[in-house]
């Protein structure tokens, strides 16, 4: 007598496949991201130097005090380092430092992104394979040379942090408990990079249970702690809490003028792949879609100010807000 296959057994193996499928894909990724950064790392001094403390960089100079708060960044990235060197020193490698530094920035480029597609899987399942790739392009796109050849230590904490910010809104009830993860999220991703306060908006749009006053006072609040924390992390470093970076560029130019040039003589606007532009294109209006349009605008409106707009790796964290409303326009949820 033929005996029938258990329902129960079948159902594990086949859902067992589709997450082994998802992590098959999630390490062919991360691979190909491990020899691009390797490839990209040694193409200028600031990568290296951001992996090793700033080193090479006058304290007294403007990128300095600008990079130099990103202090989580730089110390645990120049430890990584530190760890990658020694274990190339106990297989008696010849190479030098440098090298050894180059493998480290490609460890952790990939490293991250890999800990993002787990992120991912676990919030959005077999749609994660949409974020996996979607997160991948962009960083490809960022990373690619002659449009940009320097890989930062904060580049992928930042995105990071971000995505673990979209999963908790996409998946999470708004609850006390998802409110203070998610202010922990934007506060300590500050010392990695200050970017993170673009999220400090999200009870405006999202902790409806509370009338409005208290929705812009809990903003507030977030968005003083994280600034406060900033302001720490500057002091503690430069001895100064205004060490932001200057406004001037080339010529003269103030840098909001010079990105505008910018956006008129290079693909500034299809970074991240394309993807921002296609969010921001997106006839959605749902409340959380409006939300992160108006986090991307005000994203937008600081790298023009504050950043210079053709270093695409700048605008890496815009990935996963753009992916979620590309996801829920494509699929109507």
């Amino acid at each position: 007598m033929i005996q029938k296959p258990n329902l129960a057994n079948v159902s594990l193996l086949s859902v067992s496949l589709k997450y082994l499928s998802l992590v098959s894909i999630m390490l062919g990724l991360s691979f190909a991201l491990l020899y691009q950064a390797k490839h990209v790392a040694p193409m200028h001094e600031h990568t290296y130097a951001t992996f090793q403390r700033l080193a090479g960089l006058e304290k007294s100079s403007v990128i300095y005090n600008a990079w130099s708060p990103r202090i989580a960044s730089i110390e645990i990235s120049y430890r990584f380092a530190q760890i990658v060197d020694a274990f190339f020193r106990s297989t008696n490698s010849a190479l030098p430092l440098r090298k050894h530094v180059e493998y480290a920035v490609a460890l952790w480029t990939a490293g991250w992104f890999a800990a993002m597609c787990v992120v991912c899987i676990l919030a959005f399942q077999w749609r994660s394979l949409f974020y996996m790739l979607g997160i991948f392009a962009g960083i490809s796109f960022g990373y690619t040379p002659l449009l940009d050849f320097r890989i930062y230590s904060w580049d992928m904490p930042a995105l990071f942090a971000y995505v673990v910010a979209v999963a908790l809104l996409a998946k999470i009830r708004t609850t006390l408990i998802t409110l203070v993860c998610l202010s922990a999220v934007i506060v300590f991703a500050m010392p990695f990079k200050e970017t993170s306060i673009v999220l400090c908006i999200f009870p405006l749009f999202v902790c409806t249970q509370y009338g409005i006053r208290r929705r812009i006072a809990l903003t507030i609040t977030i968005a003083l702690a994280a600034i406060f924390l900033k302001l720490t992390a500057n002091y503690y470093v430069t001895g100064s809490v205004f060490s932001f970076a200057t406004r001037s560029f080339h010529d003269n130019d103030i840098l909001l003028i010079w990105n505008i040039k910018l956006f008129f003589t290079e693909p500034i606007v299809l970074v991240n792949a394309g993807t921002l532009l296609a969010m921001l294109l997106s006839p959605l209006w749902q409340r959380k879609v409006l939300m992160y349009k108006a986090m991307a605008l005000i994203f937008i409106a600081s790298n023009f100010l504050f950043g210079v707009a053709n270093e695409y790796r700048i605008w890496f964290e815009m990935l996963p807000l753009s992916l979620f409303v590309l996801d829920a326009t494509m699929t109507g949820d």
